[in-house]
């Protein structure tokens, strides 16, 4: 009764173990895909700025 009991305990762990691994790489999922999102979005922003507008040159 008592090594079925460790066993339980044991078992426990190791899930709790794997489901903090996998909160933690879901999270840095997470955070890697909002860097790139932010990345993609100053990129974009620059192109907008860098880019001559039809009608701010100036010329006619």
């Amino acid at each position: 009764m008592e090594t079925e009991m460790k066993i339980y305990v044991a078992v426990g762990f190791a899930i709790a173990a794997l489901t903090v691994a996998a909160v933690s790489s879901a999270y840095s999922l997470v955070i890697s895909a909002q860097e790139i999102d932010l990345a993609r979005q100053v990129e974009l922003d620059n192109a907008a700025v860098s880019t001559p507008r039809e009608g701010l040159s100036g010329a006619s």
